[in-house]
């Protein structure tokens, strides 16, 4: 198995020239598979392409994204570009080839970071490659989830809530809130997937995060699943409605001061400031549990503190 990545810095005369990590390129060879990515900010705007060949079955894709840098709107309209993209793709690869794909976009993108400081993997023109890796899961959800509508077409039994499920997150990409906050990389919510039993053992086992009533009532939903595991989008879904339906578990309503509880520094809130929590989402829980060890990097980013 090979590996080759390059790294180029802007030359270019236009804005950001004085910024090295403007423009980014890296090349990777592996699993019969030749990936390279270019990705640069110009003017305000991110611009990167993602391009694959598969040597062995001589299979390519070429897809290129446009996007404005407000932190606002730039996950959303990416988000978008991969829906319309995946509708397309699905049709481009088999189940085996896909799932091969994942792989090495992931072994590739741990490759190229692996030594990046926190402000280089930051920068957007990086974060294209997590937006293109995005973008081969979505693909990769879609075609499991007609793999999975084909083998239990015609039974009644089977697969109908999990169908449903499936099919809501197979077709669907919601930006992660972490990536909105700066506290993350891109990734999509229905691409976390939540081990419900070890979540719930975290919780129990964890002193300080059982007496946190945020993660309480995240327990609370959890002895709901049969399941096993549960995207991260399904689990907001039901925190969401959980914390509308329960106004009794929190201390004080919400205000633009936000709320009584959770503080600052409480789990669950997304950052880490004495005072009231100015900004509470369901999804910073769970990247409090993901990131307790500030690990991996390049999804927890500066700013976290090891519990």
């Amino acid at each position: 198995m090979a590996f080759t990545t390059i790294f180029s810095c802007n030359k270019s005369i236009e804005s950001k020239v004085n910024d090295p990590i403007a423009e980014k390129e890296f090349h990777f060879n592996a699993n019969n598979l030749s990936i390279s990515y270019s990705g640069k900010v110009i003017n305000d705007s991110l611009n990167f392409t993602i391009s694959i060949k598969d040597i062995s079955s001589n299979k390519s894709i070429e897809e290129s994204f446009v996007a404005g840098t407000d932190r606002t709107t730039l996950g959303k309209s990416i988000a978008d570009q991969i829906t319309a993209k995946q509708a397309i793709l699905k049709n481009k690869f088999d189940l085996a080839e896909i799932k091969k794909l994942v792989t090495t976009m992931d072994d590739m993108v741990n490759f190229v970071t692996r030594n990046m400081k926190i402000e280089e993997l930051k920068s957007l023109s990086t974060q294209g490659l997590f937006m293109s890796n995005s973008l081969i899961k979505s693909v990769h959800r879609r075609i499991v989830s007609s793999a999975f509508s084909a083998s239990t077409a015609g039974n009644p039994i089977v697969g109908t809530t999990a169908q449903s499920d499936s099919n809501n997150t197979a077709t669907s990409n919601s930006v992660y809130e972490g990536f909105n906050r700066e506290l993350s990389s891109y990734t999509l919510e229905e691409d976390l997937v939540v081990n419900v039993a070890y979540l719930k053992n975290y919780i129990n086992s964890n002193t300080a995060y059982a007496q946190e009533k945020g993660f309480l009532f995240v327990r609370d939903i959890l002895n709901t699943y049969s399941q096993t595991s549960v995207t991260v989008y399904k689990l907001e879904e039901d925190i969401i409605n959980y914390t509308a339906n329960n106004p009794n578990k929190f201390e004080g309503t919400v205000s633009s001061r936000g709320f009584a509880w959770p503080i600052g520094s409480s789990h669950g809130c997304c950052g880490n400031y004495s005072g009231p929590c100015m900004f509470w989402h369901p999804v910073c829980h769970l990247h409090d549990a993901l990131c307790s060890n500030c690990s991996p990097r390049w999804f927890c980013l500066s700013g976290c503190i090891p519990d």
